[in-house]
């Protein structure tokens, strides 16, 4: 598991007030097949993108996008979680990671079992240790 891994599923987990809204509970990369449609669930994956470079040392800051899914059966608990999100993430510098900045913000509901989604991606600065 690499540093980052563990800096962002730290910090994903770290918010009392944002796990007090996934009362489902808050996943890396997928939500167990067995999830419960009447609880809110944080799914969140990363991948790598550009970083900064200089001539001395190559990747001396890490770029990632950082993409969250809020799943929930309330749309203000959507809308709640949502900005209790970005306010918390767009904050942080933990000294490696170093800015967050959202970039979109996607809803979606699907009527047929009665679930809304909000989708938010993240930039996120990673210093290279």
């Amino acid at each position: 598991m690499s540093k980052f891994s563990i800096d962002i599923n730290t910090i994903m987990n770290a918010d009392t007030s944002l796990n007090s809204y996934a009362d489902g509970g808050i996943y890396c990369e997928h939500l167990p097949d067995s999830y419960s449609l009447e609880k809110t669930h944080l799914i969140f994956t990363y991948r790598r993108s550009e970083g900064i470079n200089s001539i001395a040392d190559k990747n001396l800051m890490l770029g990632y996008d950082l993409t969250v899914k809020i799943i929930s059966n309330s749309t203000d608990t959507i809308f709640d979680a949502s900005e209790r999100l970005e306010d918390y993430l767009t904050i942080i510098d933990d000294g490696s990671i170093r800015d967050i900045q959202l970039i979109n913000d996607q809803r979606a509901v699907d009527l047929e079992k009665n679930i809304y989604e909000n989708v938010l991606e993240f930039n996120v600065l990673y210093q290279k240790e």
